[in-house]
């Protein structure tokens, strides 16, 4: 590992120094200078036919031995010169071993001192950030990107590692989704040849924390009792259409509905499915029944003078308790998301009890009666069908697909499932 022996002028924390003393959140960008390896003008990099061909396995390969020939230079940080340059050869010796990739980030703990008033250890965030040309032809035939040892073509890559620090109370590796999407924002701020860090890219790093993870804290105070309704939406995977927010509002809105969403826990069945159109083609007529019944409309969320207001109150026992809970905890982030995923946990696991009945229920009349019991006593019933029925349209099973029709026929003969439906005008 080369590391750079001097280094940038750094970009400060463009804040009021009297508050930046006091937060012990801390971030980092370095450039990361790696030599790709790969034969220049050759087909083993830049054309389409070997691109296409290529295996994830050699994919892999090829970046663990690029690890082995990189450079790391601080760009700009809010880290003390000693703690950064600590700091810089503990993530040195992280992409040393080849398990860092690009766009996901990972959490570890820092046992050296940032500050005095901070306490160890801390959690430190880091991932590393690629931009890659659109077309990767241009980047062979660009002679300033290869290195010029003709027993060992290669290019030469530049990409960047963030780096996001804070106390170690779980809370970065809680919101990894949200930090890694944090720092994909972040690349359309950053120039190509990185002449000059500009003041857009020091402020979007110091609002880490803020943007990151205090969302479920505002969303929380702001929509009060009526956070029940916010957290139907998000678990039923219902579309919601936002009025009169301000673009910071509307994006923590945005945030916290895909939090407490169940669509990531559940990516694994359903993306197995989008990939085959004539699976979903040759549907059944029960099957195409059940799916289009009941069909979720849009839900509208309108701001105004700080109240936030619901065009459709629908909401389950569930989603009323999972609301109360996160308005009697500690306005803590930590706190609150631990809580989300504690209740997220609850409904996949009751999923998973549904979907054990209604395999049942395919030859067994008693288990398809216990398949409605638990649905109606389960206080998220509506919920768990709905996301049933997304499940099986894409495993297209027709036995489980008549289950779920005759049940739903049931429970609608019998006045339908605990869901309060309040029209507001």
């Amino acid at each position: 590992m080369n590391e750079s022996d001097s280094f940038p002028k750094k970009t400060t924390f463009d804040v009021k120094r009297n508050i930046s003393q006091e937060i012990d959140n801390f971030f980092a960008l370095y450039t990361y200078h790696a030599n790709r390896l790969g034969k220049r003008g050759s087909t083993d990099v830049g054309t389409k036919s070997s691109h296409t061909e290529s295996t994830v396995a050699d994919l892999l390969t090829k970046e663990a031995k690029a690890n082995s020939d990189f450079s790391l230079s601080v760009v700009t940080t809010n880290i003390a010169v000693e703690s950064e340059t600590e700091l810089r050869q503990f993530i040195a010796k992280k992409l040393g071993k080849g398990t860092v990739f690009s766009g996901t980030g990972n959490v570890a703990k820092l046992n050296f001192i940032i500050t005095e008033a901070t306490e160890t250890p801390l959690d430190c965030y880091f991932c590393l950030l690629r931009q890659l040309p659109d077309d990767l032809e241009q980047l062979v035939g660009d002679a300033d990107v290869f290195n010029g040892d003709d027993e060992k073509d290669s290019y030469y890559s530049q990409e960047y590692v963030v780096c996001f620090i804070s106390k170690a109370n779980g809370g970065l590796d809680l919101f990894r989704p949200d930090l890694d999407r944090y720092c994909e924002g972040l690349l359309p701020l950053l120039d190509s040849h990185l002449k000059e860090v500009s003041k857009r890219v020091t402020d979007y790093l110091a609002r880490w924390h803020d943007d990151a993870l205090q969302y479920i804290c505002r969303c929380v105070a702001r929509i009060g009792q009526s956070l029940q309704y916010l957290i139907y939406v998000a678990l039923s995977d219902t579309q919601m259409q936002i009025q009169g927010a301000d673009e910071n509002f509307a994006s923590d809105l945005k945030k916290f509905q895909e939090c407490c969403s169940l669509s990531e826990l559940m990516a694994a069945s359903s993306s197995d499915t989008k990939s085959s159109q004539s699976d979903l083609e040759s549907l059944s007529a029960d099957m195409s029944k059940i799916l289009s019944s009941n069909p979720i409309p849009d839900v509208i969320l309108e701001v105004r003078e700080n109240k936030c207001t619901f065009n459709k109150t629908d909401c389950t026992k569930f989603c009323s308790e999972f609301a109360q809970s996160l308005l009697n905890c500690e306005q803590s982030a930590v706190l609150l998301r631990q809580r989300v995923e504690s209740y997220k946990l609850k409904v996949i696991q009751d999923m998973n009890s549904l979907k054990r009945l209604i395999q049942q229920a395919e030859n067994d009349h008693y288990a398809l009666y216990r398949a409605y019991i638990f649905l109606n006593e389960n206080g998220n019933g509506a919920i768990l069908l709905q996301h049933a029925k997304l499940e099986y349209q894409t495993d297209n099973t027709q036995d489980a697909c008549k289950v779920l029709l005759v049940l739903e026929e049931y429970i609608n003969e019998t006045g339908g499932l605990n869901v309060v439906a309040v029209s507001v005008t």
